[in-house]
């Protein structure tokens, strides 16, 4: 059941989460994961041989014939703000236990409108 659920492992389901995704960012995701639209990994099917995931939006990275997984490609090819405070990289870190040993910076940027950024082409 859960691999139905998932947009990792259900191509309608990761379709529907880049569209959401699209939603909060302005721009289109979708074309992330529309090739595999119609792709259902099944438990049976990874019991048979290994496969590799759909890509989601759960993940910064992206899985693709065309590009090595890693960390924050799509953050930075999709303009997809980063999951953090203020949705840029940063290093400011509000872990509880850190502020508790007075570790933090007291910096506020507020979040990034990835609607008004011009997109990086030409």
């Amino acid at each position: 059941m859960i691999l139905t659920l998932a947009p990792e492992t259900n191509g309608q389901v990761a379709v529907k989460a880049w569209a959401a995704l699209s939603e909060f960012t302005g721009r289109d995701h979708t074309h992330l994961a529309l090739n595999k639209e119609d792709e259902k990994i099944r438990f049976r099917d990874i019991q048979a041989q290994p496969r590799k995931i759909i890509s989601s939006p759960t993940w910064s990275g992206l899985e693709d014939e065309h590009v090595s997984y890693n960390a924050g490609y799509t953050n930075v090819h999709e303009l997809i703000p980063w999951r953090t405070l203020s949705g840029r990289q940063s290093l400011y870190q509000d872990h509880q236990w850190m502020r508790d040993f007075g570790e933090s910076l007291l910096v506020y940027r507020p979040p990034i409108d990835t609607r008004s950024v011009e997109s990086g082409d030409g």
